[in-house]
This record gives C-alpha cells, sequence and structure tokens, in this order.
C-alpha cells in the first residue's frame, strides 16, 4: 500500500485541532504519514497527547514548530517533509470524513492520475454569547474540471485534493508568498504539467465562521488581487476569447474595472 502524506499547518487553533487529528486518526486507509505544521504559535500540547492516545497503527506523526510565516510557507514546510507517495492537505479547523484517503487514493490507482479532488461540505457557524452553533451545512462548490475555469477561478477546497508527489519531484512546485489565493495558484502549477479529476461527492468538510476569524471571511485581498492574478496566467488559456470574457465578468462583479477590451462583429 502506497503512504499518503496529510499535511496540516496549525496556529493557535487548540479548540479544533484535536478534531481535525482524530479525522485522520478515523481514516480507513492505513498507511499515513501526518506532518503538522505549527506555524508559530503556542505549543498545541494537549492535541499532541491526544494524538498519543488515539493514534493507531499504520500512522506516524512529523512535527514541526516554525517562525510564523502564513499558510504558502507552512504548506512549504510540510511538502519538504513529505515520505508518502500522495499527498493531500487539511487545515486544522476542518475534518475528512473517513472514507476520504481510500476513495480518492482508490480512484487515482485505479484510473492512474496524478491530481483527483472531490466535493466538501461546508459548515457555516454562527457566534453567539461565544460559542459556536452551526448555522448551515452545504455543498458549495462542485465543479467538474477546466483548465480555463481554474484560471479564472478557484474550483475546490484545498482539503478535498489528493495528487501525486512525482509532481513535486518532477518540477518543483511550492506555494508562491500570497497572504490569499496560494492554493489557487498551486493548483494552477500544477495544472501546467496535467488535467485533474473530478470526483463529485462529498469526502470532507470545512468551517467558515461569520465573525470574520476565518481566512476567507476577513481578507479584501480576494479582490484586490485579482487583476494580478489574470494578469500573470492568462497566456496559459487554451481558449483565450472565453477566459478573456470570464475574467472580465468576475472582476465587474467585484466592483473592479475590465481588464480586456473584447471587439465583436
Amino acid at each position: 500500500m502506497k503512504k499518503i502524506s496529510v499535511i496540516v499547518p496549525t496556529y493557535n487553533r487548540p479548540e479544533f485541532l484535536p478534531i481535525t487529528l482524530q479525522s485522520i486518526i478515523n481514516q480507513y486507509y492505513q498507511k499515513i504519514q501526518i506532518i503538522l505544521i505549527n506555524d508559530g504559535g503556542k505549543e498545541p500540547s494537549e492535541a499532541l497527547e491526544y494524538y498519543s492516545k488515539n493514534k493507531r497503527e499504520g500512522l506516524e506523526l512529523t512535527y514541526v514548530h516554525k517562525p510564523n510565516g502564513g499558510l504558502w510557507d507552512a504548506r512549504n514546510v510540510g511538502l519538504d517533509r513529505v515520505t508518502g507517495d500522495y499527498i493531500a492537505f487539511l487545515d486544522d479547523d476542518d475534518t475528512f470524513y473517513p472514507y476520504h484517503l481510500s476513495t480518492l487514493a482508490m480512484e487515482m490507482e485505479k484510473n492512474n492520475l496524478s491530481v483527483i479532488y472531490s466535493d466538501a461540505i461546508c459548515h457555516v457557524l454562527q457566534r453567539k454569547n461565544n460559542q459556536y452553533a452551526t448555522q448551515v451545512k452545504q455543498i458549495v462548490y462542485s465543479i467538474d474540471y477546466n483548465h480555463d475555469l481554474l484560471l479564472v477561478q478557484n474550483i475546490s477546497p484545498v482539503n478535498c485534493f489528493v495528487f501525486s508527489k512525482k509532481l513535486l519531484e518532477k518540477y518543483y512546485i511550492r506555494f508562491e508568498d500570497y497572504r490569499v489565493y496560494e492554493d489557487w495558484l498551486f493548483w494552477i502549477e500544477l495544472a501546467k504539467q496535467t488535467d485533474f479529476v473530478h470526483y463529485p461527492y462529498p469526502t470532507c468538510e470545512y468551517t467558515f465562521r461569520n465573525d470574520g476569524t476565518t481566512m476567507s471571511s476577513s481578507r479584501t485581498e480576494f479582490t484586490t488581487l485579482l487583476p494580478e492574478i489574470y494578469k500573470r496566467n492568462f497566456p496559459l488559456a487554451h481558449n483565450p476569447l472565453w477566459t478573456a470574457q470570464m475574467m472580465n465578468r468576475v472582476l465587474v462583479a467585484r466592483g473592479l474595472e475590465e481588464m480586456f477590451e473584447i471587439k465583436t462583429n
């Protein structure tokens, strides 16, 4: 059986991390390397103790405490310590369903794939009286792979992906120094080398908190960085006209000016 390395960046989330680690321990897939990267936060002593008490055969833990550098840097530190054949990511407040790794690994083996991604349930939490309560659970993204669409927008949460280590070894692909969109840019780099396959069923869960403590609910760069990203990646488009039209549409919807002048007969 091939080994899967799961990279888990963490930063001062002691209340969520044990749940995240338990979801890896619960995997039907047996041979897993957990790479826990503490990105300059407090020592997650309780989570490490929890793992030690609940770990099972087939699991190994690589723990690194590094200076704070952000998600992109933490994931790169994790990539440099991968010993598995396949790689997955899991943020420290999210969870895999027990069949996540076994299902995607089986699809990769059966179809000789390099990159696969599934759907995820978005777990929306609302804060009341210093406690979080579930507001709704829903599938937000279920998008089949399209090379040019990936240049326009991200197509799936980072936790949904499993990919081959061979891609990294051959092309040395790493995350770039961006506070946001670092995962999207990483997938675009992978897509330069291979197509992806979409497994259209939810196999994991990610959390969105409406009080701004979730990254995607609190960063203005999600809008301001789009022109820079579009300008850089537009030359990769297979269908330039369609891609330009879609990029213009997104920019206008975000309150920005169109980037491309499109003349039609």
